[in-house]
């Protein structure tokens, strides 16, 4: 009996004891009861493998949305899936609003959050916090919570290193017709793509024109694996023709605002915060006239530009046109295949000898040679060849010309409208035949 009585009451003080656990335990609530966001910079989140990333050594924003009114809330991160039985800056943080905003654990007087920063809207509560830059290796695996009223909330998070990464794609091609004075818009555009974990301001600069060219999207805040596309403007000189390669740096630097400063003794972060990309051939300025080949010779202190291929019908005089430019004399000889030569003309004066030409070229202004030609009879094909000698160097360059059958338009022959006429003769046969019956009658009496 007394056995008996002593399994009753152990029985009773169990199921005591686990109804006290479960009274004293958090509930842990469903993920449509709160949410949870973390972020560096604005809204942008960043998740791998299913989990939330938290940097660390920098100012991180755990925003909690909770769809009741609490006072207070705590929040903890911790290494692992269960909290340290021995807390340290390695695998323990903690912060909570009651009324005010205070970290749950100091560790040498810091407590890793910003007290006045954070903020509370209504059931939203969002902490500004950090941790020191412990990580030895590239990220681990956390646990983030959220306690209220009794509930608990839990996420799985990854903690990272704090990395800067900056790439740049692409490039951008201006075209200026020679000395002319505008403001010319590149091709294309050149695009900014951040590969690190934190946000970065992006700025560029030319090893050439830097105050005359503008780019679009500078000093704004490129944010975690977001891309940018920058296009440009340049205001142009009187530009003699040739090709200008202008080199640029793209440079991403870490907002001051995101590192925390608790002493000059005490920084929580040691990285470089500027990251630098430079670019030798980021913009290309052609500067010739649009639809000819442009050839540079020594460097640029000549150029020469032709037209790479024309089409042509049978029977067709063209005048095709060449232009030099540059400093010093050159020699121009011109030779034609399947061509007629019907006359050739430097700046507008007749060449008579075209196979030595002499030109004394000036910096200043472009040297024009026309060519008047007509295709042979029954050629599909033909070319003029310019042969250009500076010195002991001679540079050869080809037009093709493709000779085309001129399609020749079929005149609709305009039918004759008959229908007048064919009423005007019906109208004649009844008048006929009507006098006809007339005159018969009459002759009947």
């Amino acid at each position: 009996m007394r056995i008996k009585l002593i399994k009753e009451v152990v029985f009773l003080l169990s199921i005591c004891t686990l109804i006290a656990q479960v009274l004293s335990s958090p509930i842990v609530r469903s993920k449509d009861d709160i949410d949870v966001t973390i972020s560096i910079l604005g809204n942008k989140e960043i998740e791998k493998s299913g989990r939330k990333v938290f940097v660390t050594g920098v100012w991180n924003w755990i925003n909690v949305t909770l769809n009741e009114n609490v006072s207070t809330l705590n929040i903890t991160i911790y290494k692992g899936e269960t909290p340290p039985p021995k807390r340290s800056r390695d695998n323990f943080y903690g912060w909570s609003y009651d009324d005010g905003w205070k970290a749950i654990e100091n560790y040498d007087g810091f407590g890793y959050i910003d007290t006045v920063n954070s903020i509370r809207i209504g059931n939203k509560f969002c902490f500004r916090v950090t941790t020191d830059n412990f990580l030895r290796n590239d990220s681990e695996n956390w646990t983030l919570s959220v306690e209220y009223n009794g509930n608990e909330y839990m996420i799985p998070i990854l903690m990272e290193k704090p990395t800067g990464g900056l790439g740049v794609s692409g490039g951008i091609t201006v075209r200026v017709e020679p000395f002319q004075t505008v403001t010319a818009y590149g091709e294309h555009y050149f695009t900014t793509i951040n590969n690190g974990n934190l946000p970065l301001t992006i700025n560029v600069s030319y090893d050439k024109l830097n105050d005359r060219i503008t780019t679009s999207n500078i000093n704004r805040i490129l944010l975690p694996d977001e891309k940018l596309q920058h296009k440009i403007e340049i205001r142009t000189q009187a530009w003699r023709p040739g090709i200008m390669r202008i080199g640029g740096t793209i440079t991403g630097i870490v907002p001051d605002e995101i590192i925390p400063v608790f002493n000059v003794s005490h920084p929580t972060i040691q990285l470089n915060t500027a990251f630098s990309f430079p670019l030798p051939d980021l913009i290309t300025i052609i500067v010739g006239h649009s639809d000819y080949e442009l050839e540079e010779i020594e460097e640029g202190n000549v150029t020469f530009q032709h037209k790479k291929e024309v089409e042509m019908y049978k029977n067709e005089e063209k005048n095709i046109t060449s232009m030099l430019c540059g400093s010093g004399n050159v020699t121009l000889s011109i030779q034609v295949k399947n061509l007629s030569v019907l006359g050739v003309w430097l700046n507008g004066k007749d060449v008579e000898n075209y196979s030595n030409i002499e030109i004394e070229l000036d910096p200043l202004r472009e040297d024009k040679i026309e060519i008047k030609v007509k295709p042979l009879q029954g050629v599909k094909y033909a070319e003029i060849t310019y042969f250009l000698s500076r010195g002991n160097e001679t540079y050869t360059y080809k037009t093709s010309i493709i000779i085309k059958e001129k399609i020749e338009e079929k005149k609709e022959e305009k039918k004759e409208n008959i229908l007048p006429k064919l009423l005007v003769g019906i109208g004649l046969i009844i008048s006929l035949l009507y006098i006809l019956m007339v005159y018969l009658r009459g002759r009947r009496t």
